[in-house]
């Protein structure tokens, strides 16, 4: 949000997320800001550990990327520029408590357990079977079928994720990438991409 936005009301404690938590007394749904982006806690997840936009010089496909990191996964994400969620591998022993960036901009991120600095870079955020930027997942909005791009593994799952943050189809992506989601009613949606039961990707979507 723009830094003259003050005093906006995010919704918590009602919402956490986009999901109702404790309704009582809450103010009207349209006094909220909602987020652009959420996750849910499959796949080991438990706790956001907000980070920076890097705005640093090393890395130019980082260049204006929101960075996060989840507590207890262990995994580093990508906020792309469609609001979508690139997620890596697990780092073993590293639960990240927080970011940091340096004179040049360059970003950081810490590990509590061990008690190590890591610097973020191309390098350490490639995931074993897909390159960050490469998952794409269309069309959106969709209707009958969706087909996802990018996966190497065969083993590939996709969730659809309802906006009271309850998970209601989930289904094997086809050899092919796509998936039947005709059975599912028209509405917005998060999507859930899982490669070997790992959650690589997210991704808001409207079913026609």
């Amino acid at each position: 949000m723009p830094i003259s936005s003050a005093g906006l009301n995010y919704g918590w404690r009602c919402y956490e997320g986009n999901a109702n938590n404790i309704l009582t007394g809450c103010a009207p749904m349209n006094t909220m800001t909602f987020p652009i982006s959420v996750y849910d806690h499959s796949g080991g997840k438990c706790s956001i550990t907000g980070g920076y936009v890097y705005r640093g010089s090393n890395y130019p496909a980082f260049s204006g990327k929101y960075f996060l990191a989840d507590y207890c996964s262990k995994q580093i994400g990508i906020l792309n520029s469609d609001n979508s969620i690139t997620w890596t591998t697990a780092f073993a022993g590293s639960n990240f408590a927080t970011f940091g960036v340096d004179f040049n901009k360059e970003l950081y991120v810490a590990a509590v357990n061990s008690g190590k600095i890591f610097k973020i870079s191309t390098t350490t955020l490639a995931t074993d079977n897909n390159s960050q930027n490469q998952i794409s997942l269309s069309p959106n909005p969709a209707s009958g079928k969706v087909f996802v791009k990018g996966l190497n593994s065969k083993n590939n799952t996709l969730e659809i994720i309802n906006m009271e943050g309850r998970k209601i189809f989930e289904k094997a992506i086809n050899t092919d990438g796509s998936i039947d989601i005709s059975s599912v009613k028209a509405g917005v949606y998060f999507v859930n991409v899982k490669s070997d039961k790992l959650k690589v990707y997210s991704q808001k979507l409207i079913v026609k």
